[in-house]
């Protein structure tokens, strides 16, 4: 099965520029590539402490990652980062939520 391209108008942004933006960066690959799901939850990395994080599942189980910009398989993302999935947004959710609240999330904390 040969997987869709995945559409990335952040892809010029540095490392730096990627820092503290991984809802923005995410939600922005979420709706320029309906067939993905958007992830909110939590990482934990190289003994450093447990932080809210987003990043996109693809359809092939693979997983992009908004700080490093890279796609990585799923269980080397889940060997560095041990996320923990508080919800996952499907295409219509996105576009939904993010003109609801006018911003990328985390929505879970939201009124409702």
């Amino acid at each position: 099965m040969q997987s869709t391209p995945l559409i990335n108008p952040t892809a010029d942004l540095t490392h730096r520029q990627r820092l503290g933006r991984c809802y923005e960066l995410s939600g922005l690959i979420a709706l320029h590539n309906p067939h993905v799901t958007l992830v909110h939850g939590s990482i934990q990395g190289f003994n450093f402490p447990r932080i809210a994080h987003a990043w996109v599942e693809l359809p092939d189980g693979s997983v992009w990652e908004p700080v490093t910009n890279k796609v990585w398989h799923h269980s080397i993302f889940d060997g560095f980062y041990r996320p923990q999935v508080t919800i996952k947004y499907d295409h219509q959710a996105i576009c939904r939520l993010c003109a609801r609240y006018e911003h990328w999330g985390p929505w879970k904390t939201c009124a409702a």
